[in-house]
């Protein structure tokens, strides 16, 4: 699993994560920090200037775990949107936004959102919103404000089933 992010590169192994200089004609290892809280090798997500990997908050710079998530927030890093970690629980049917002090900023419910198989994101009049779900169509679909949590229910009602797709522009 690995994230890019400007002229680094993180990779997360079942044992390890590392972070590499890729500005070169060869990657260069920056760092490797020892995983043992995982089962799983989870997807890296790059947060400012954080690494969350699963629930565990690392540097990006150094690789040194500095924190963990919340016990109060289940699941697992899905994305970054407008500055707000989106984790989701992959059994609960629910997501949280959560701020850089690591407070919860909203929780959303939905149905059937459980790990979901799409994290979109679309921004319009200076707000952000997120589509949790999967790639299928259904007869209406919920998304979520980033920075809120507001929610609202799109589609075309009951026997008319859409999809949503991102716009070049997002």
């Amino acid at each position: 699993r690995l994230a890019v992010e400007g002229s680094r590169m993180y990779v997360v192994t079942l044992s390890s994560v590392r972070a590499y200089d890729i500005s070169g004609s060869k990657p260069a290892l920056l760092w490797n920090s020892p995983l043992t809280s995982e089962e799983f090798a989870p997807k890296p997500i790059v947060w400012g200037d954080r690494l969350v990997v699963g629930r565990a908050i690392l540097t990006a710079d150094s690789g040194q775990v500095v924190s963990s998530l919340p016990s109060a927030i289940e699941g697992t890093a899905v994305g970054v949107v407008d500055s707000v970690l989106v984790v989701c629980g992959e059994l609960s049917k629910q997501c949280w936004g959560v701020d850089a002090s690591l407070n919860r900023l909203w929780t959303a419910e939905g149905p059937g959102w459980r790990c979901p198989g799409v994290f979109q994101t679309a921004s319009a009049g200076g707000r952000t919103w997120i589509h949790f779900g999967f790639a299928e169509y259904k007869d209406f679909h919920t998304v979520v404000e980033a920075r809120t949590g507001a929610r609202a229910e799109l589609g075309f009602g009951a026997g008319t089933p859409s999809l949503i797709r991102p716009a070049a522009n997002g």
